[in-house]
């Protein structure tokens, strides 16, 4: 506010007024403008209810967090240690930074921006966000949204979905570090779909509301397809279909079927029963099929690497718990938040301690394909295809299990029958 003062000045004289000052016709126009600022100001400071709000220093507000016994303070605040968001701040920042107005009180620090959209997604109220940043509600909802636009638009957060020979060959070797035995040898990738749970549309955003609605969860979402690796990094991630719209359909009109339709002869993506089986796609056997001790047996080894891109959604969604309840955005709205969330999810993955524990799910719950309990999201509607597919490559990998003599472990099969 001050410095709106200043700018009017001490000789500051309102057209109309006779206070004897001398004015050329080139500065009426600026007086004009300033004598709307001042009436404003005048008006604003007359209100019973004005305060100013302080806007946070950032070095005060971190220091709170060093007091604490260790750093888990901020971890938990932000969903990331201090040097991570300090880094972060840094990748971000020339994409944050606007040209100030001249009424601007300040320009918004890439710290404050950075504040505001981690505590949102992380799932904390706007009322204390915007509180403890010294903002209104509009500035904090702004805040928000220069946030995201900076972590969409920062090249080195944007996925890298692996499709140089070199690329491919590193991420087999990483997924088959995963598999007993080196059983599945040539898997690029994990693919899965994941239900975002929003709010009723209305009828001025979508044409077709109900195409929204699950009606195998009963409520309303859009249908997210993505890819993982081998340390539940997502790869791609595709805001696919509404809701009501199974895998299979949601997965054909993404980006992510042409990657994977283009991987070299022999290597493939594992998925579930909602997806056709090729030969660059290879998901569990099901019905009768699986009763066979070799393809059960292929069950078993395929669950193993399947279950990164159930650790993904799983670690996501209880990183970011803005996804614990129905998204309160527009539908426009919502492809920005699914996308910042799962750049800022590979984001701390890339960045965690060495001693961090990855989220823990029992391969029982992934068994033949049939979804667990507990996984900590929502999957999105599997309604497994009728359509078997043929896939050469898969009869190839049962082939070699049945010639190894292996078949799916004593404890795992204890353990299912519990």
């Amino acid at each position: 506010m001050d410095h709106i003062l200043h700018r009017l000045g001490t000789n500051y004289c309102v057209p109309g007024f006779d206070l004897q000052c001398e004015q050329s016709e080139e500065d009426e126009q600026e007086e004009l403008e300033n004598s709307v600022v001042l009436v404003s100001i005048v008006n604003l400071l007359s209100r019973k209810d004005f305060f100013f709000l302080t806007r946070m220093d950032w070095t005060k507000f971190v220091q709170k967090f060093n007091c604490d016994e260790a750093c888990d303070g901020f971890d938990r605040f932000y969903r990331m240690r201090e040097k991570a968001f300090r880094n972060l701040s840094d990748l971000l920042e020339r994409y944050v930074i606007r040209k100030q107005s001249n009424f601007e009180a300040e320009p918004v620090h890439v710290h404050v921006v950075l504040h505001c959209t981690l505590r949102w997604l992380a799932g904390a109220s706007y009322l204390d966000a915007r509180l403890s940043a010294g903002l209104s509600r509009s500035g904090f909802y702004m805040c928000v949204k220069r946030g995201m636009e900076a972590i969409l638009n920062c090249d080195e957060l944007a996925y890298h979905f692996p499709v140089e020979l070199d690329e491919v060959e590193a991420s087999a070797k990483a997924f088959s570090k995963y598999s007993t035995n080196e059983v599945i040898t040539g898997c690029v990738a994990c693919i899965d779909g994941f239900l975002c749970e929003i709010k009723t549309p209305s009828r001025s955003e979508t044409a077709n509301v109900r195409s929204y609605f699950s009606g195998h969860y009963q409520l309303y979402g859009i249908n997210i397809q993505a890819a993982c690796d081998s340390r539940s990094r997502f790869l791609e991630v595709c805001v696919a279909a509404p809701g009501g719209t199974n895998d299979i359909a949601a997965y054909r009109k993404t980006n992510l079927k042409r990657f994977v339709d283009n991987l070299p002869v022999g290597k493939y993506v594992i998925g579930d029963n909602a997806y056709i089986a090729s030969e660059h796609l290879i998901n569990p056997f099901s019905g009768t099929q699986r009763m066979r001790p070799e393809n059960d047996a292929f069950n078993f080894y395929v669950s193993q690497i399947r279950i990164k891109i159930e650790q993904a959604f799983g670690f996501m969604t209880t990183k970011w718990r803005i996804l614990k309840q129905p998204l309160q955005v527009k539908l426009k709205t919502v492809p920005s938040v699914i996308l910042s969330i799962t750049r800022l999810h590979n984001y701390v993955i890339n960045n965690r301690s060495q001693d961090f524990q990855p989220l823990e799910i029992e391969e029982a719950s992934m068994i033949n394909g049939i979804e667990g309990e507990g996984l900590g999201y929502i999957p999105s509607d599997r309604i497994a295809t009728e359509i078997r597919g043929v896939s050469v490559l898969r009869e190839t990998i049962v082939s070699d299990i049945n010639s190894r003599a292996l078949s799916r472990p004593q404890w795992n099969i204890s353990r299912n029958s519990e």
